[in-house]
């Protein structure tokens, strides 16, 4: 309320306003509001490579979340739209969450309050691997990347062996143009006396992955492979019979 006071100029009386006087005791000065701050978070997954339904680790960071508010670590497998939640995490620090089926997914973070999404990561890539049996490979279209795919059972070393596929020895074994797999496992036997071979070799370059089997024995290796293209050989005997099982990240083995 403003307060008014006389002031008198020869006959003329004028009225003024009063100089306002200090702030009655007690009252607080006027605070400004704090700027609110946006929140932050980042996704680290420590392995992008990972074996289907294993669990995996990630590393959480995030700033301005709040006390009410909450991480979420989200997924979306290749080729969807949808994202699902995959587990609640820490703020910060690195946390284990549960394992996926086999696929290519791309994960993120998200900070939740009261039901609404207040930020998002960007999105880190996952490949998810599972097990493929030759007998599944020969079943699925891909079949024609097998010289010869054909079930069966012979006798080495004593004892039965069962084979999923046969070679000649001098034809390419298999070959795969668009593999989606990280690593096979073979085992393999000549059907005579004589010592059998088996390479590998990838599109991309570098030395062949060699491994031998004596003669009325079973081969075992594991090779790694790092490329869309590779071509198995097996050579030294008129004819191998041989069984695997790929580790990929589709259930066909193809991207």
């Amino acid at each position: 309320m403003t307060t008014w006071a006389a002031l008198t100029v020869g006959a003329a009386l004028i009225a003024m306003p009063a100089a306002a006087g200090p702030a009655a005791a007690g009252t607080p000065p006027t605070e400004r509001p704090r700027p609110v701050k946006t929140p932050e978070v980042q996704l680290q997954l420590l392995d992008q490579d990972v074996d289907a339904g294993a669990s995996f680790d990630v590393r959480v960071q995030s700033k301005h979340v709040g006390k009410k508010g909450k991480v979420f670590l989200q997924h979306r497998k290749k080729g969807t739209r949808s994202w699902d939640n995959v587990a609640k995490v820490s703020r910060r620090g690195v946390s284990t969450v549960p394992g996926t089926a086999v696929g290519v997914y791309t994960y993120r973070l998200i900070v939740t309050k009261k039901g609404k999404t207040l930020a998002k990561s960007k999105g880190s890539q996952l490949r998810a691997y599972g097990d493929l049996t030759l007998q599944q490979y020969c079943a699925g279209a891909s079949a024609s990347g097998i010289h010869a795919c054909a079930a069966g059972s012979a006798t080495v070393g004593g004892a039965p062996f069962s084979y999923n596929a046969t070679a000649d020895g001098s034809t390419p074994s298999a070959t795969f143009a668009n593999s989606a797999c990280a690593s096979v496992t073979l085992h393999w036997a000549a059907t005579s006396t004589a010592t059998a071979s088996v390479s590998l070799t990838q599109d991309k370059g570098g030395a062949p992955q060699t491994a031998s089997a004596a003669p009325d024995t079973v081969g075992a290796a594991t090779f790694r492979i790092g490329s869309q293209g590779w071509t198995l050989q097996f050579s030294g005997a008129p004819q191998v019979v041989w069984d695997a099982t790929f580790s990929c990240f589709t259930a066909s083995g193809t991207r």
